[in-house]
């Protein structure tokens, strides 16, 4: 790809009527069952992570867990609950909870962030904000 292009899904050209000269328009970067698609996988990735952690090193967890159970864990940091009925007992779960927990706050940040910036380009539309 060229130096001066640049790719599609983030971009596309178009040509104003009566201009004549093309310009970029820069178009969201994901749509809002992309990001929750997103949101969901970043779920599951967890959710398997701490079933495979199980299947590899059995005390990893205060009790064995099922993949309801693992999504259930999962779930439960994410949304910052902690009912404490599953824990983290080996230091290479506590690490890996500790991950999840890091790259919650940042998916939550990216999440507040994109209805900011929707709420301010509607506003910049001339269109009432509800």
């Amino acid at each position: 790809m060229a130096d001066s292009e640049e790719p599609a899904s983030e971009t596309r050209r178009t040509t104003k009527p009566g201009v004549g000269s093309d310009r970029t328009i820069r178009a969201p970067c994901a749509r809002v069952g992309d990001r929750f698609r997103d949101r969901l996988l970043h779920l599951l990735l967890f959710a398997s992570a701490y079933i495979m952690m199980e299947h590899v090193a059995r005390a990893s967890f205060g009790e064995p867990l099922t993949h309801t159970d693992a999504l259930y864990f999962t779930v439960t940091v994410f949304t910052t609950v902690g009912f404490g009925d599953i824990t983290a007992h080996t230091e290479a779960a506590r690490l890996l909870v500790t991950f999840q927990m890091i790259t919650d706050v940042i998916v939550i940040g990216l999440g507040i962030q994109a209805i900011i910036e929707a709420a301010r380009r509607r506003g910049r539309a001339g269109q009432p904000t509800r």
